[in-house]
């Protein structure tokens, strides 16, 4: 009797520690196949009445590789190692900006919804960490900043840190250190891009010899590409880290929406515009520090909201249309850098938005 007393105490105990270590576990929940279409380097995604259709780059044509769900307004993704994010617009209200964050690395999805809006998303090179902005309310004034998710290990990282990052100026510059532009409130002179390095988690200025106010940077491999606004002029000038010297670019830009970096060539690849002007495809050359107008009226107009991104065999894509009011009736366009040419690749216009793999 003793005996049999002790086996059900002994199964008991077993039982309650058993459930214990269950309720301790984190369920994960798994993605089903159709959620994330087979993107490619580069990725068109077509808004047709709220139905967000997919499409990869054949032989200078869009190709079809599924669709998405849910009303997507940006995206950041790293094909190598099977990462996808998505800013997902969700209803709340007339003219509402309310957004989630939907994440999808290996085969598991997880969502950050911890703040009433998300913009400007930015993966490291290896997709294990996400940069963005948020705001906590449907107002200007309830920035948060630039928060930073370790996607590997789910969790936020805490920034020792008081500056106060201006807008979407952050960059990753490698897979442990990112670059920001701002400032700590109350302190005269601190205007400054600085740099954050995970691995030493430990904060240092980057550069500190800003002539005006930075309004973009876009990082090279041993530099950086401003742009500053001084006293009503705007000013292009690349900063070399290794030498730490200054060199303005002739041009007369007055804004740079979106970039996007060719570390082989050394080159950038900006969608900007000049006073007056048309929005139009610059490329910036490291090798004569040359800027160079690319695009005219073929297009008549770009989409500077609809993206830039680039292949492995160097070649550009990005959006244009005809009139500007009719913003839902674009093309997609492919520059060729080695035959010089702008390229129409879309066989029917809709609304369409440009992304590419991080590397």
């Amino acid at each position: 009797m003793k005996s049999f007393l002790k086996s059900v105490i002994l199964i008991i105990t077993f039982l309650i520690s058993l459930t214990f270590v269950s309720c301790g576990i984190k369920k994960e929940q798994k993605v089903e196949e159709n959620n994330v279409p087979n993107y490619s380097e580069v990725t068109v995604l077509e808004n047709s009445n709220g139905n967000f259709n997919a499409f990869k780059i054949d032989d200078k044509a869009l190709a079809s590789v599924g669709s998405t769900t849910g009303n997507v307004i940006d995206m950041a993704y790293n094909v190598k190692n099977s990462v996808y994010v998505h800013s997902i617009s969700v209803p709340n209200g007339e003219n509402s900006s309310k957004n989630i964050i939907d994440i999808n690395s290996l085969g598991k999805k997880l969502q950050l919804k911890d703040f009433y809006s998300a913009l400007d998303l930015k993966l490291n090179n290896n997709g294990n960490k996400l940069a963005f902005r948020s705001f906590k309310s449907n107002s200007l004034s309830s920035a948060e900043g630039m928060k930073v998710y370790d996607i590997k290990n789910n969790k936020y990282l805490k920034l020792k840190s008081k500056v106060l990052v201006s807008g979407k100026l952050y960059e990753w510059i490698d897979e442990n250190k990112i670059i920001y532009y701002g400032s700590v409130e109350g302190e005269k002179n601190s205007q400054k891009i600085y740099m954050y390095d995970f691995n030493k988690d430990k904060e240092e200025v980057y550069l500190d010899d800003i002539s005006g106010n930075c309004v973009y940077f876009a990082p090279m491999k041993n530099g950086i590409l401003i742009l500053s606004s001084k006293a009503d002029s705007e000013q292009l000038y690349y900063y070399d880290i290794e030498s730490k010297t200054a060199k303005s670019i002739a041009a007369n830009l007055t804004e740079i929406y979106k970039t996007v970096t060719n570390y082989k060539n050394e080159e950038i690849f900006i969608l900007g515009t000049e006073g007056g002007q048309t929005n139009a495809l610059y490329v910036f050359s490291y090798k004569d520090l040359s800027l160079k107008r690319l695009t005219y009226d073929f297009p008549k107009n770009l989409d500077v909201s609809a993206g830039l991104a680039i292949d492995s065999n160097d070649n550009i894509y990005f959006c244009g249309m005809e009139n500007l009011e009719q913003s839902i009736k674009k093309d997609v366009y492919m520059y060729s850098e080695k035959e010089n040419s702008v390229n129409l690749i879309s066989a029917e216009q809709g609304n369409y938005s440009v992304y590419g793999s991080v590397k």
